[in-house]
């Protein structure tokens, strides 16, 4: 993993804590940056970032702008990315399938057309860190405290969750980031449920850096719902009502 000797000073904010999600054994790339900073530059880089951007030198990409970095490794420029303060206004559909992203007005909008999966309430962590919660149900006990997040690959597991379900690991790590040992391993869940929307036998990942991460955002998260979850649904994310749907 590389980093930049600032990144030990990032402890204390949201950066640090998602970027204990940059792990080696991921086939992701993953980028974190310092916020702080007008350039976005890079702090921490994994091994597939390092590879698909900078292979001959493992280093050469800490502290380069991300603008510059994004340029280069995207079909289209990228000119920023959008924010809560502007989401928080309307009701989201992200289609993996055909890769759309629609935004709706939720006082005109009131069928999709197909009845969903499921709906169930949302709600944020925080004003401060808007990050969406919601329950879920895993081989078939629950309800725990789960974060959406459509750029995580696979969905993650705290390791005491892990032990309460019995879900048997296998180790991909250990991994080391910004100075703190991440302990990650691999499993299977039997099934996993948000609502009505349920998949057997899905794979997850175990790792150590909940609790972190729970401090940041000021909520107890149980895991994080990923990629390999969303993409099976329409994705419907309805911030002014606080409804998340799957279609």
């Amino acid at each position: 993993m590389a980093t930049s000797p600032d990144f030990l000073r990032l402890a204390s904010n949201a950066a640090r804590a998602l970027a204990d999600t940059a792990l080696d054994g991921l086939r992701d790339a993953v980028l974190v940056v310092d916020a702080r900073h007008k350039h976005l530059p890079v702090v921490l880089a994994n091994a597939a970032a390092r590879h698909w951007l900078s292979e001959s030198d493992p280093t050469a990409l800490i502290e380069t702008p991300l603008s510059s970095l994004l340029g280069a490794a995207s079909v289209s420029k990228i000119d920023g990315d959008l924010g809560y303060n502007f989401l928080k206004h309307f009701r989201i559909v992200v289609d993996y399938r055909d890769c759309e992203i629609r935004l709706d007005d939720p006082k005109r909008v009131e069928s999709f057309g197909s009845p969903a999966k499921t709906e169930i309430a949302m709600r944020l962590a925080s004003p401060a860190k808007p990050l969406i919660l919601v329950d879920v149900h895993a081989n078939g006990r629950g309800p725990f405290q789960f974060a959406i997040d459509t750029g995580t690959s696979t969905t993650a597991i705290t390791p005491e969750l892990a032990k309460e379900l019995g879900v048997a690991s296998a180790p991909i790590g250990p991994a080391t980031t910004g100075g703190a040992h991440v302990d990650v391993t691999a499993g299977m869940l039997q099934s996993f449920q948000v609502g009505g929307a349920k998949i057997d036998n899905m794979s997850v990942v175990v790792a150590d850096f909940f609790a972190m991460l729970s401090q940041a955002v000021g909520a107890k998260l149980d895991g994080i719902v990923g990629y390999n979850f969303l993409r099976n649904y329409k994705v419907v994310i309805d911030y002014p009502n606080e409804l998340f749907s799957l279609l």
